[in-house]
Order: structure tokens, then sequence, then C-alpha cells
């Protein structure tokens, strides 16, 4: 008998959505696993006939995990939905196997994102626990006042409560760039309107050893070989 493991842990193997997704549409009871709406702590084999949203799944004994890093333009969602009126991830190309992203970059903001069907990678890079290492490129309006950028590295009251420590490197008088161990919802920017600042400009430019580098507005990369072996959830 094929051993058991639980629903959103298969749905992340099998690269379907990530463990936090997967959760969600069992709370919402999207997911029937013959014939029985799925709840939290169910186990499955993936013999049985599994339905998301009404659909049958496809399963793979085998599934080819797919790693890729995508620079994400300013007004783009960062979701798989499409919408009609503007962009989102689903309108681009990200080749023929079933990815999604690792975390989210906000719609005005640009820059890296990870895209894979790895979900143990996904559940490491999102958790908060791990507290995994993102890197920005930040530019303000006024100009940065003496002491601030300091404030900020000790850590600021947002509506979430207070930050952790953070790096900040001045650039100019109105750029910067932080390091977060943390991913609070558009943390950067409450933390620059708690201070009286406006964020203009907000580019990621690394997540953990991951580098946007070169790549281009709308491009897609696969990541090397040297990238994946780097990856949290493939360290020894």
């Amino acid at each position: 008998m094929t051993d058991k493991i639980r629903l959103q842990k298969f749905f992340s193997q099998q690269g379907i959505c990530s463990r936090r997704d997967a959760e969600d549409f069992i709370r919402k009871r999207q997911i029937r696993v013959d014939g029985t709406i799925a709840e939290l702590g169910d186990r499955v084999s993936g013999e049985e006939t599994i339905l998301l949203l009404g659909k049958p799944i496809k399963t793979t004994k085998t599934p080819r995990i797919i790693y890729l890093k995508f620079n994400k333009p300013i007004g783009v969602e960062s979701t798989l939905r499409k919408f009609s009126n503007h962009a989102s991830l689903a309108s681009f190309d990200f080749g023929s196997h079933r990815v999604f992203p690792v975390g989210r970059l906000d719609k005005n903001s640009r820059g890296l994102m990870l895209l894979t069907n790895d979900g143990e990678l996904t559940h490491q890079l999102m958790h908060p626990k791990f507290e995994h290492e993102k890197e920005y490129e930040v530019q303000v309006t006024p100009a940065i006042r003496p002491g601030d950028l300091e404030k900020m590295e000790k850590g600021i009251h947002i509506e979430d409560g207070l930050t952790r420590p953070c790096r900040i490197t001045k650039i100019n008088d109105k750029q910067f760039r932080i390091t977060l161990r943390e991913g609070k919802k558009r943390q950067i920017r409450y933390m620059c309107e708690a201070l009286g600042y406006e964020v203009t400009d907000l580019l990621r430019i690394r997540i953990e050893n991951i580098k946007l580098l070169d790549l281009a507005p709308g491009k897609v990369s696969h990541l090397t070989e040297a990238e994946i072996k780097a990856l949290p959830s493939l360290k020894k």
C-alpha cells in the first residue's frame, strides 16, 4: 500500500500549488477526495480521485521540478489569476510546465520573483520562521533626513507591529538598499510612510542567493545549476 501524506504536502510535491494555497482551498471546501469534501489533516496516496474546483487534478509519480526567475514589471499583479483590465503573471509565458510564484511583489513594485513547482522550496522561502533574506533598492521623496535610515534599521512601528532589525545602505540622498529577513505586507512602503516618506520606486534585486542581475523587465530565465544547488530546500 502506498504511504499517505497530508493533502497540502501532496499538492506542493505535485507542483499544483504551495502548501499555504492548498490549505486555503481546503478551508474554502474547494477540494474533494473520492467524492468527499477535504478537511485539514486529510492524507492521500495519490491513487484517489482528487478534484480541485470541480476538476480532476493530474498527478505524476516523478514530476519534473522547474526553477525560474522573473523580472516583474510595474503594474503586474503577482498572481496567476487573469484580469480583464490589467496584467498579471498569467500574461507571461513560463513554459509548458505548471509553476507558481514563491511569494508576492505588490503591483506597483518591480524586480525579482521566483516561480517553481517545488512546493518544499516555496514553503521554506515563504514561512516566516526561516528568515530568508530579500534585498531591495528603494527610492523615496523627499530627500533622506539624517538618522532616519538608522531608525529603520533598528525597527519601525507599522500596522503589523514592530519590524525586525534589518540592514540598510544609503546609495544617495533619495535612494537606499535594504535587506529584510521578514515579509510583512507592503512592509518597506509602510516603514517609509511611518517616517514621512513616499516610495517612488521599489526594486527587488535578490532573494537569498538568487540575484536579478541583468534580466530585463518581463523576461524569464531558468536558474543555473549553481543557483539551484544553493537553494534553501536543497542545501545539505
